[in-house]
């Protein structure tokens, strides 16, 4: 284990990148949810407790599935959801919005506005 707090961060593909697109049945889809449960399990190992999720449909979405599972399991495990904007989800399909809901509401800290705290940093603007 680490002898500090660490964090692990993850943003991924989008569905359109995909060779699956949207069928999570496809065997590629399964072998690389399991790819990610796999490294969500490496990282807790490691001494990662805290994991950050961009919360983008696709890939932000099930590496945010597995760190909740993996939470189930290891209480000292917390999940943010590092929200760019709140309008994020909202032209979604109807199915994708209610598992994004699902998803946020089980994380321990919702952060939105990273873009503009980016977007500062770039630009050396005070947006507090």
């Amino acid at each position: 284990m680490r002898g500090r707090p660490v964090s692990c961060c993850f943003t991924g593909h989008r569905p359109a990148k995909l060779p699956w697109r949207h069928d999570e049945d496809d065997p590629r889809c399964v072998a690389l949810k399991r790819r990610i449960r796999d490294a969500v399990e490496a990282a807790y190992v490691e001494g990662y407790r805290h994991f950050l999720c961009g919360m983008a449909m696709g890939c932000d979405l099930y590496f945010c599935e597995c760190v909740l599972a993996l939470r189930e399991g290891h209480p000292d495990v917390s999940v943010e959801a590092a929200i760019p904007c709140p309008t994020q989800a909202d032209a979604w399909p109807a199915d994708q919005r209610e598992r994004y809901a699902r998803l946020v509401a089980a994380c321990i800290a919702i952060g939105t506005g990273f873009v503009l705290w980016c977007d500062s940093l770039l630009t050396g603007v005070n947006i507090a």
